[in-house]
C-alpha cells in the first residue's frame, strides 16, 4: 500500500506511507472461534428455500416445534449424502479455510468448521438460535467444534424432550430466563440426528462438566447474535 497525503492549512503538510498489506481470501479464517460466525448465512436464498421445504410438511407437537424442525433439517441434509472430511494439513503461516454453507452443500463435503457452518446457517435461516462449543483438550492434538441450538423450551418442560437431563443443556437467557439447548454433532450427518445429539450430549458431559473443561476454559460456548 502506498498513499501520499497533502493538507493544506496555511502550510502545506505531506506525508508519504507504506506498508504491506495480506489480502485473505473469502474463504480465510484464522481459527479465531469469536469470529466464525461471519461465515453464516442465513439469508441465502437456496438455504431458506431448502429450510422452507424441508418444513412445509413437519407436524409438531405443540411446544416441540423448533426441536422438530431442527431435527428435520439436519435429516434433511443426512439425506443429501454430505460428508465429513477431516482438515487437511495446514502449513503454520497459512489461514485455516472456512467453507460457505452453500460451498459444502456444492462439494458435498466438509471439515467439522465447514458442516457446523452448514447446520448453523440452516437453522438460523427459519430464527433457530445457535451457539459454538469450541473443545481445545490438553489430552488432544487438535481442536473440535460442534453446536448447540435453543429450543425455545423453558427448562421446566425439559421432560417433553427427554426424561434424561443429561441429553439437554439449561442456559440462562439475558433476561434471566432458564432455557434448554440442545448439543449436536454435525459430523455425523452421514448418522442421524439422534446419534449426532447423543454424541455431543455425552462429549459435553464428560469434557465440560466431568473433566471440568467449562471451568478450565478449554470446552467454550460461543454465542453470536
Amino acid at each position: 500500500l502506498d498513499m501520499d497525503v497533502q493538507v493544506r492549512a496555511a502550510t502545506t503538510f505531506r506525508e508519504e506511507l507504506n506498508a504491506q498489506l495480506t489480502i485473505h481470501s473469502r474463504n480465510a479464517w484464522g481459527g479465531d472461534m469469536d469470529k466464525l460466525h461471519l461465515y453464516l448465512t442465513p439469508e441465502a436464498p437456496e438455504l431458506r428455500d431448502l429450510a422452507r421445504a424441508t418444513l412445509r410438511n413437519t407436524t409438531p407437537k405443540p411446544g416441540l416445534e423448533t426441536f422438530v424442525h431442527a431435527q428435520a433439517l439436519f435429516d434433511t441434509l443426512s439425506a443429501m449424502d454430505i460428508k465429513y472430511l477431516p482438515d487437511p494439513n495446514i502449513p503454520f503461516y497459512q489461514d485455516d479455510r472456512v467453507q460457505f454453507a452453500t460451498e459444502t452443500v456444492d462439494a458435498g463435503s466438509g471439515d467439522c468448521d465447514d458442516l457446523v457452518v452448514l447446520y448453523a446457517s440452516l437453522l438460523e435461516s427459519v430464527g433457530i438460535k445457535t451457539a459454538f462449543v469450541e473443545v481445545q483438550d490438553p489430552e488432544k492434538e487438535l481442536a473440535h467444534l460442534y453446536l448447540l441450538f435453543n429450543t425455545g423450551l423453558s427448562a421446566e418442560n425439559g421432560t417433553l424432550i427427554s426424561d434424561n437431563g443429561k441429553r439437554y443443556i439449561v442456559r440462562e437467557s439475558s433476561s434471566g430466563q432458564k432455557m434448554i439447548w440442545i448439543p449436536v454433532e454435525a459430523t455425523l450427518l452421514d448418522a442421524g440426528f439422534e446419534k449426532a445429539w447423543t454424541a455431543a450430549a455425552m462429549a459435553y458431559l464428560q469434557e465440560g462438566q466431568l473433566r471440568n473443561g467449562l471451568t478450565e476454559g478449554w470446552v467454550k460456548i460461543i454465542d453470536h447474535q
